[in-house]
């Protein structure tokens, strides 16, 4: 068998022609994958209509430790215990070992609530 020999011309020529081909081939394949991100593939799975609807709206202000605060905060407002906030973070991060999540804080203000109605109907104290 003989070698072909190729001149450096002809092998930048298909060195160019091979490059062509892979922009070709990426250019295609993106084409591909905005033509299916256009269309609403409807489903479960269809991230587009995730992120618009209503239950991810809840979800995203149900995991943000912000709003869960700001509920602690009306709920000690409620009890007319504006101060006790920081108490109850300590708390919350001495009972878990790290800084409080929006669950530990709603879990937190969920049983202090459930103590504090409790106290309020026994001993009949009138509750803002």
């Amino acid at each position: 068998m003989e070698l072909v020999r190729k001149g450096i011309d002809q092998l930048r020529r298909e060195g160019l022609a091979n490059a062509q081909k892979k922009v070709d081939n990426a250019k295609t394949f993106e084409a591909k994958v905005e033509a299916l991100s256009k269309h609403s593939v409807g489903g479960l799975y269809d991230l587009r209509e995730i992120k618009k609807s209503a239950e991810f709206k809840q979800t995203r202000n149900f995991l943000d430790s912000d709003q869960a605060k700001e509920e602690l905060q009306m709920l000690l407002h409620r009890f007319g215990l504006h101060t006790f906030e920081r108490q109850i973070m300590e708390f919350v991060h001495t009972i878990s070992g790290q800084e409080p999540t929006s669950y530990t804080i709603r879990k937190s203000a969920e049983f202090i609530d459930s103590l504090l109605t409790e106290y309020s109907v026994k001993h009949g104290i009138k509750v803002n």
